[in-house]
């Protein structure tokens, strides 16, 4: 590697490093209180994502500018093959952001979307595309199928979610991504240079993925309720639960809801920690409140 291409690769490296901060620091400006249940496993799909990116991406990179000897590549694909678990741990939490925001049950989107990548993959192997064969062609492949997958789901989202316009720049840097992971299955992966642009463009997308939903989300995608039976369907309130909820809301103290449900005081404490994290409150004035507001 001559000293122009390490100097390249280096800037190269910090933009992405760059880029990988930025979004950090706006990923953790919003709460999920503020954004609702789908905001965690936004946050989990882009720390993910980066870790996959710089840990088998940037590999290659940075073991030959480090590493000088025989089998150099080989070592680089053996870390790029221990990344992969992260880059489908991505997919599946990036599956379910889709699903939260969409109100599609995950028990029949995850399940399509591994058959349709098997499918797939099958198929190309029968029609002769051996790039489909490979360990890159089978994650370059997931990639496609699921980011796919959720910039249909997007679609069926009103425009109350973002604004129209930034709607559909979020469904344009999706389809953008699905488009860069093609690539991986074209001629153009083994164009000098193109693992560099690829990197590139992958930590730039996922980075201004971030910015705009974070920064142009309404502050109110916590799913609303209008009675009881509303809020056990939005949270995933069990009986019991629902059960301490009507005692707080009727003013009992602890004591007394574990005296009339026959329970511990402590297993009361237990249950209304699980029900201040589902119903994103802090305490049992804004339970109340939440449950007067609607």
């Amino acid at each position: 590697m001559n000293a122009y291409a390490t100097i390249f690769n280096w800037l190269s490296f910090g933009f992405c490093f760059s880029a990988t901060a930025g979004g950090m620091l706006m990923l953790f400006r919003r709460t999920q209180a503020e954004l609702g249940a789908a905001f965690a496993f936004f946050q989990y799909y882009f720390i993910l994502i980066t870790l996959f990116g710089y840990y088998s991406l940037w590999s290659w990179h940075i073991v030959g500018v480090f590493a000088q000897f025989d089998g150099v590549e080989y070592v680089a694909e053996i870390v790029n093959v221990l990344g992969i678990p992260f880059f489908l741990s991505a997919l599946l939490m990036l599956l379910m952001w889709g699903c939260r925001l969409s109100k599609h049950p995950p028990l029949i989107v995850l399940p399509s979307v591994a058959l349709a990548v098997v499918a797939i993959d099958l198929l190309m192997s029968v029609l002769g595309f051996d790039a489909f064969t490979e360990l890159n062609g089978i994650w370059a492949l997931a990639g496609i199928v699921a980011t796919g997958v959720v910039a249909f789901l997007l679609l069926g989202i009103k425009a109350d979610f973002l604004g129209s316009r930034e709607l559909k720049l979020l469904l344009g840097i999706l389809v953008a991504l699905t488009l860069i992971y093609a690539s991986r299955l074209s001629p153009l992966a083994d164009v000098s240079g193109y693992r560099t642009a690829f990197n590139i463009l992958y930590f730039a997308l996922h980075s201004a993925l971030v910015v705009l939903y974070v920064a142009y989300a309404p502050s109110k995608q916590v799913e609303k309720v209008t009675n009881l039976t509303d809020l056990i369907e939005k949270f995933g309130i069990s009986k019991r639960e629902m059960d301490i909820i009507e005692g707080i809301y009727a003013g009992k103290t602890n004591q007394e809801i574990a005296n009339s449900l026959f329970i511990t005081l402590q297993t009361v404490k237990d249950h209304t920690s699980r029900i201040y994290q589902k119903t994103f409150v802090k305490n049992r004035g804004q339970l109340v409140a939440l449950l007067r507001k609607n």
